[in-house]
This record gives structure tokens, sequence and C-alpha cells, in this order.
């Protein structure tokens, strides 16, 4: 028999972009998420591929010597270099990030992180002090969402639906093709309206939309941009539109594995993360991979795994993606598990999202305190596909 079949009221088979029912309740378009908005496949770059472990970088592949300084000169000389692969064959390759904020910063775009295989290059971690610290950070220039910057332009209307027709005040000094952050304030009127007084903080509750300007109507003062927004803006809480800084991008970690040296400190419980001392303190808001101020970028069969060293059942400290205030990145095929500390905080989670229109497909996290989590109201447009989360200590969910 066929078994019975299931289809929301609020996506008809007729459903397009904008149908809202009756009570005008509506689903979002989801169809811009990923890299290059789901249009572009995440590509295989064939040329300048750098192997790490020929001359003359030279980088032990044995796991027995530090590489960390090697494969960092290999990741600048390629990115300033105009972009390409820095390849690392098959091999365990040690790194620390010492007294820096993490071991390996891909800093320049155009540059790709590959390694042979999940299960033939790994990436092994010997620290195990590294609280507030990176195994791989994603990051050109800093430029956060929250500063203004460029032309400054308020909305001249309120917008209650997602839109892409932004009417503002002026368009003067804005261009098509520019990047642009459409924006709110966290006010106490919004935070009210929520009914969230006395819990919500200004900082938290702004949106925040990264776009690319399409067309701009001149005689009357409207930006198109290039997807729509997610949430109601009102002039009230000071929506408005500035241009955004220059992010990193067609940067990519691909085929291999990470793993981190295990804390061997007493002291995991759940707010043990404040005290000084405590292992819990020392891995506190650790990640192997972080990607900030990105677009267009992907994380493309990684996995963690645990490292021989590791007499506990261990593969990462803490957490192990995050994805913030970036736009358009893909995660494909990665199997991210088992973190030594799961407490308070915001430790423990596999994959966690602070940006827009983002992608995770054919993915899989396990033993997590949150295998997958959306944080903050700039977290939108996102989606998680084909994938798999099991054995967590609590839900994935919106923070």
């Amino acid at each position: 028999s066929v078994p019975p079949t299931w289809r929301s009221k609020l996506y008809p088979e007729n459903w397009k972009p904008g149908f809202k029912d009756s009570e005008d309740r509506f689903l979002h378009d989801f169809s811009y998420a990923g890299y290059h908005q789901g249009e572009k496949e995440i590509p295989y770059i064939e040329n300048n591929i750098v192997d790490v472990s020929q001359s003359p970088y030279n980088a032990d592949n044995t796991g027995e010597t530090d590489v960390t300084a090697t494969i960092q000169k290999a990741l600048n000389d390629v990115g300033q270099s105009g972009g390409g692969v820095v390849y690392l064959p098959a091999g365990s390759y040690k790194v620390n990030p010492g007294s820096g904020e993490t071991a390996l910063r891909i800093q320049y775009s155009n540059t790709i992180l590959r390694g042979a295989g999940t299960d033939t290059t790994f990436i092994y971690n010997s620290k195990s002090d590294m609280r507030q610290k990176n195994i791989i950070w994603i990051m050109g220039d800093g430029c956060t969402w929250a500063t203004e910057n460029g032309t400054v332009s308020k909305l001249s209307s309120d917008l209650m639906y997602p839109t892409q027709v932004i009417p503002v005040q002026s368009v003067k000094g804005f261009s098509k093709g520019d990047d642009i952050i459409i924006r709110t304030d966290g006010t106490p009127e919004f935070i009210a309206e929520h009914e969230m007084a006395g819990i919500w903080t200004d900082w938290a509750a702004r949106l925040m939309f990264l776009r690319k300007i399409d067309s701009i109507n001149v005689e009357k003062n409207i930006i198109y941009i290039d997807s729509p927004t997610r949430y109601y803006m009102k002039t009230r809480d000071n929506a408005r539109v500035y241009h955004a800084k220059e992010h990193i991008s067609e940067c990519g970690i691909e085929n291999l594995s990470i793993g981190n040296q295990q804390n061997d400190k007493q002291g995991w419980d759940e707010e043990t993360y404040t005290e000084p001392g405590t292992g819990a303190y020392e891995v506190h808001a650790s990640h192997a991979i972080l990607l900030k101020y990105a677009q267009n970028c992907w994380v493309k069969n990684v996995n963690t795994y645990k490292p021989a060293s590791n007499t506990l059942d261990i593969h990462v400290l803490s957490n192990c993606l995050l994805i913030e205030q970036s736009r358009g990145v893909t995660v494909d095929s990665c199997f991210f598990q088992k973190p030594q500390y799961e407490g308070g905080g915001g430790n423990g989670y596999m994959f966690t999202l602070q940006s827009n229109d983002c992608l995770i497909k054919n993915s899989r996290a396990n033993d997590a305190r949150h295998n997958y989590d959306f944080k903050f109201p700039y977290s939108n447009g996102n989606v998680i596909y084909n994938c798999i989360g099991e054995n967590s200590k609590y839900a994935s969910d919106f923070h």
C-alpha cells in the first residue's frame, strides 16, 4: 500500500514565493541558501596546487614535528599570489596556536586548504588549553556587520514581509553590485513587542541582513537586493542601510580530518568554564573551524577524529564549526562529533550558524550538547538539508 503523505497548507502544490494563507502565515523562500545562492557547485580548484610536503616547505607529515608555521607560510604565500590550493598529502600534521588565536588562518580570498581524504589526512592540534582559540580560522579583515560603514540611509517606510524592494530616504552613494547591510536596532519597543522586556538585550535583538544591490531606482529612491529580507523592519527601530566591508571569499577547507589533544585537567561541571585552572575553563569557547566575515566559501568532506594520544573517546575539546556573520557558505558531507566538554556558556556545539543564507547538507553530528544550532536574529535564511543529528545532550534549536 502507498504510505500516507502530508503536505503543509502553507506549501500547496502551486506554491510561489510570497504565498500566504488566510491568517497571513507563510513560508520563506529558502532557495537562496549556500555557495553563490545554490546556483553554482562548489568548485574543485586544479591550478596553483602547493604540496606542503615538498620543497620549499618540506612539512613533516608523520605528526612528530610541529608544522604550524610551515603550513601557515604556505597559506599566506598562496593567498598573496592570488590564490590556489595548499595541499596536505596523506599523513598527520601537528599544529598548535601557541599564544595566538588560531593554529592556522586562511586570511586571503581564493585560498583552499585541501587534504587527500578524511581517512588519510589528519590535522592534529596538540594544545589542550584552547580557551577561545581555533584550529582553523577563515577570516580576512575585520568587518562586523554592526558597525556602520560607508554611506548610511534610513528606510523611508516599514517592511512588514519578506521583500527585495528596499525604499530608502536617499540612494545617493550606493551603486549596483555594492554589498550592504540592512539592519534595525533592538529597541525597547521591539523587545516589548516580543514580550521579552528584561530578558533580551538591545545588541542581541538587532536584525542584520548582508545583501548585494541588484539595481537602483534613483527617481523613487529604491534599492533592489539579491535576496529577500527575512523579518519585519520598522522605521521605529531605526531601520537603515549602509555599506558592508569586503568579506573574504572563495575559500575552502576540504578532504581532511581534525582532532584535538584531550585536556587532562579536572573540573567539567556545567558552569566550571568560569573557574581558572579547570579543564572546562581551558577548553571554553574553542572551535575546530571558524568562518567569520566570509562570503561564498565552503567546508566539504571534513570530519573530526580521535587522536591516537587521547585515552578518552573525544575528538575535539568543545565546539566544532561556527559560521559567524557570513553569507553563502556551504558545508557538505561533514561528520563532527564527540566534544570533551558539553557544559554551559556555549560549549559542545557541532554546527553553529550565526549567519545569512548558509547551507549544511549531507552531514552528520553526534554526541554533542547541541548538534545543530542557530544563534541571534541575524541568523536567518539558513538551510539544513539531508543531515543527521544523534545522541545529543539537548535538542538542535534556535538560541
